[in-house]
């Protein structure tokens, strides 16, 4: 019998990471509303793909070890450093990444940097004693993520193409802010 227990658990977790404001999300949707929803596609695709393998590697070690430390911490002075430099290009149209070729190789660079990621659903599943719950709770997080990444690819090829071009500009230069703004708390926290 499934333990639906750890697989809600483990969906709600894997939405709750997913859609945090963590720089894959930020990046993906700011390029779909100022570059390119293809190469933004692209970009969360990669994400989703690495974020999962990485998640993979690291779920194998909960599985016989418990984790008390989040390997991702060591990242997040980069992951910060990566945003401002990314908002800044952003707001100043510098286009420093060419999201005509780059989308799939940021997501890679995105999600390997990306500290919030990993450490909870590690954390809840090093918590989980039979090995039955920790594989179902990584299912879990591995459908939560696939609902938010299908909700975000949705939005921009869907959502996004009803909001008019200069909504679109807007929206963008807030997010660049925003952007900005996560990687100097991020820098900060470090």
């Amino acid at each position: 019998m499934v333990p639906l227990n750890e697989l809600l658990t483990g969906v709600c977790l894997g939405i709750a990471i997913s859609a945090a404001p963590d720089l894959p999300n930020l990046c993906i949707l700011e390029s779909g509303l100022s570059y390119s929803r293809k190469e933004a596609a692209k970009l969360a695709l990669a994400t989703l793909l690495t974020d999962n393998l990485i998640f993979l590697a690291l779920s194998f070690i909960t599985w016989y070890i418990n984790v008390e430390w989040n390997p991702g911490t060591v990242l997040k002075q980069f992951s910060g450093l990566f945003l401002i430099l990314f908002g800044i290009s952003s707001m100043l149209n510098l286009k420093i990444v060419a999201f005509d070729s780059g989308g799939f190789w940021l997501g890679v660079i995105g999600s390997i940097l990306n500290p919030l990621g990993y450490f909870p659903i590690l954390l809840y599943m090093s918590s989980l004693i039979a090995i039955q719950d920790k594989a179902v709770a990584y299912l879990g997080n591995l459908l939560g993520t696939l609902i938010w990444f299908v909700f975000l690819i949705a939005f921009l090829f869907f959502f996004s193409r009803k909001i008019t071009l200069t909504t679109r500009k807007n929206l963008s230069k807030v997010l660049s802010g925003v952007i900005v703004f996560v990687g100097v708390l991020f820098t900060l926290q470090s």
